[in-house]
C-alpha cells in the first residue's frame, strides 16, 4: 500500500502504456496523478528539467560537463546513425504516429521513381531548382532540398541536404547542392533575416567561385586538367519567399500534388518522407526539409489554369505565399499547359 509506481520504457507510439496513462489518469502539472519526467537527447520544450534551452543537448558521464559542442555532436551522430522513427523514440521519448498525417506512407512509396544504383532521371528536366528554409539562428534545422520540373510537368525531388546548421554553412552547402545539380534558380524563404539570407547565398557563391578559380589555376600550372568550371561568374536567380502561413495550411496544397502524383521522389529520402508520413496540426518541432519541399513545390510546379492565385510577386520581385490557396480552395483542379 502507499508504494510508488515508476514507468520506465522506450515509446514507440503515442498510445502505448506511457500515453494510456497520462491520457487517463494525467500529470500533476495538470492536476493529474503522474509526475512526467521527459528529458530528450536534445531540449525541446522551454520547461526543460535541466534548465536546458531548446536545442541544447542531454550531458552524458563521459563527455565533460561544459562541452556542449562534444555532447551535441554525440547525440547528433544518434540521429545520423538512425531511421527518424527510431532517433524520435528512442532519443527524444516522442514517438510519432504514422496514421493520420498528410501522406499516408502507401502514396509514398508508389512516389518512388527511381532504382538503386542507377541514376537514371526519372524525366527530362525543364527548371532545376534549390529550395532553403534557413534556420533560426541555427537552433533548427535548414531545409535545403533540391529538384526539378520534368517535361511531363511533374516535380521530382532530388536531393535533401538539410541539417542544423547556422547561415554561413546552409548559404554554402546550398550553392554546391546547385552546383551539383546545375540549378537554375535558388528558392529562399526570407522570413529569417530576410534580405540577409539571399545575400548569404550570393556571398557563399561568389567565395566557392574564388576558391574554384584558385584550384584552376593551380591545377593548370602544374599541368593537370582543371576540370569543369562548377561555379561561373552568374549566380543562379533567387526567388524569395515569404511563409506567413501556419505550416499545415501551406503544406496540405503540396501533400495533395503528391497524392494526385504531380509530385514524385527521385532518390532515397527518408528523412523528407518520415516528414510528409508524421507532421500534424499538433507537431511541435520546425520541419525544415518539409519546408523546403513545400517552396519547392510552390515555385516549380505549374499554376492552375483557373481558380485563383497561388503564388503572387511581392513588390520586392519576392514571391509571397499569403495568398496560398488550400485544397477547399478550388486549388487542385486542372492544370495548364
Amino acid at each position: 500500500p502507499k508504494a510508488p509506481l515508476a514507468i520506465v520504457m522506450t515509446r514507440w507510439h503515442p498510445d502505448d502504456l506511457a500515453g494510456r496513462v497520462m491520457a487517463q489518469e494525467g500529470i500533476r502539472t495538470a492536476g493529474g496523478r503522474w509526475e512526467l519526467l521527459h528529458m530528450p537527447a536534445i531540449a525541446t520544450e522551454p520547461d526543460d528539467p535541466l534548465g536546458r534551452s531548446i536545442g541544447d543537448p542531454l550531458p552524458h558521464p563521459k563527455i565533460q560537463e561544459h562541452d556542449r559542442a562534444g555532447a551535441l555532436a554525440h547525440w547528433e551522430n544518434a540521429r545520423n546513425t538512425n531511421v527518424p522513427r527510431d532517433w524520435f523514440s528512442m532519443y527524444q521519448a516522442d514517438p510519432r504516429p504514422v496514421e493520420g498525417a498528410m501522406v499516408s506512407g502507401d502514396i509514398l512509396r508508389q512516389r518512388r521513381c527511381y532504382e538503386f544504383g542507377t541514376e537514371r532521371p526519372c524525366a527530362e528536366a525543364n527548371v532545376v531548382a534549390v529550395a532553403i528554409a534557413p534556420s533560426g539562428g541555427g537552433r533548427d534545422t535548414a531545409g535545403i532540398v533540391g529538384g526539378y520540373l520534368g517535361e511531363d510537368e511533374r516535380l521530382y525531388v532530388t536531393h535533401d541536404w538539410s541539417e542544423r546548421m547556422k547561415s554561413e554553412v546552409w548559404s554554402r552547402k546550398a550553392c554546391e547542392l546547385a552546383a551539383l545539380i546545375g540549378a537554375d534558380r535558388f528558392v529562399i524563404e526570407k522570413n529569417y533575416g530576410g534580405d540577409l539570407c539571399q545575400l548569404a547565398v550570393r556571398t557563399a557563391w561568389v567565395a566557392l567561385a574564388a576558391e574554384e578559380q584558385t584550384e584552376r589555376a593551380a591545377a593548370i600550372a602544374e599541368g593537370r586538367d582543371p576540370g569543369e568550371l562548377k561555379y561561373g561568374p552568374l549566380i543562379p536567380r533567387v526567388v524569395e519567399v515569404t511563409a506567413r502561413k501556419n505550416k499545415i495550411l501551406r503544406a496540405e496544397p503540396i501533400a495533395q500534388q503528391i497524392i494526385m502524383d504531380r509530385m514524385r521522389f527521385a532518390a532515397y529520402l527518408p528523412a523528407v518522407e518520415h516528414q510528409w508520413q508524421t507532421f500534424l496540426p499538433t507537431s511541435k518541432e520546425s520541419p525544415g526539409n518539409l519546408d523546403a519541399c513545400v517552396y519547392l513545390g510552390y515555385d516549380l510546379l505549374p499554376m492552375p489554369a483557373s481558380g485563383g492565385t497561388q503564388i503572387q510577386e511581392s513588390p520586392d520581385q519576392g514571391v509571397d505565399l499569403t495568398r496560398a490557396l488550400s485544397p477547399s480552395d478550388g486549388m487542385m483542379g486542372g492544370y495548364g499547359g
